[in-house]
C-alpha cells in the first residue's frame, strides 16, 4: 500500500515518506477488514457449504473470488498510478514539479474492499485444511493450532536464516 497505492517511498523525500506511512497506515486498516471478513466468512463455512451444495462448490468459489482479487490488485495500481500522473501534470502546469498527493478516495476504498474480498478464501483455505487434519486426529481444533504453531515457527527459523536484511 505504501509503495503501489500512496506512491511513497522508504528512503524517499519527506513527502515520500509520508505518503509511505500513510499507505502501511492503511494497509493495517485494511488487514483487520481481511481479519473481519476471514471471521465472519469461517463462522458462516457451514451454512455456506448447504446453500451451494458441498465444499467442492464452495471451494471453487473460493478460488474465483481469490483470482478477481489477484486481478483487483492490478485495477487498483493502475488507478493509483494514473491518479498520481494526473496530479502530477496539473502541479507541473502550474509550476510545482514536486507536488505528490495520496490516492483519492476511490482508490483507498478499492484497496479496503480487496482486503476485504480476500478474507474469504483464507477462511475457505482454512476450512479445507483444519477441518479433514482434526478429523483424522479423532476431532478437536488442537491439531490444525499445533500445526499452524509449527508452520509459524519454521517461517521464523526461514526468514531469519534466508532473508537479506
Amino acid at each position: 500500500m505504501g509503495k503501489e497505492v500512496y506512491g511513497g517511498r522508504v528512503g524517499g523525500t519527506s513527502v515520500e515518506k509520508e505518503l509511505y506511512h500513510e499507505g502501511v497506515s492503511a494497509g493495517a486498516l485494511g488487514l483487520v477488514w481481511y481479519v473481519l471478513t476471514l471471521a465472519i466468512t469461517s463462522l458462516a463455512m457451514e451454512p455456506l457449504v448447504q446453500v451451494l451444495g458441498g465444499m467442492k462448490q464452495v471451494w471453487g468459489l473460493g478460488n474465483f473470488l481469490l483470482a478477481i482479487g489477484m486481478a483487483m490488485t492490478v485495477v487498483i495500481t493502475y488507478m493509483a498510478d494514473h491518479a498520481r500522473s494526473v496530479a502530477t501534470t496539473t502541479a507541473t502546469t502550474v509550476g510545482n514539479a514536486n507536488y505528490l498527493v495520496p490516492p483519492p478516495p476511490e482508490v483507498k476504498w478499492a484497496s479496503l474492499c480487496l482486503f476485504a474480498l480476500l478474507g474469504i478464501p483464507q477462511a475457505v483455505v482454512v476450512a479445507m485444511v483444519s477441518g479433514p487434519l482434526d478429523a483424522f486426529f479423532g476431532g478437536g481444533n488442537l491439531p490444525a493450532f499445533v500445526m499452524g504453531g509449527i508452520a509459524a515457527a519454521l517461517s521464523g527459523v526461514f526468514s531469519l536464516a534466508w532473508l537479506s536484511t
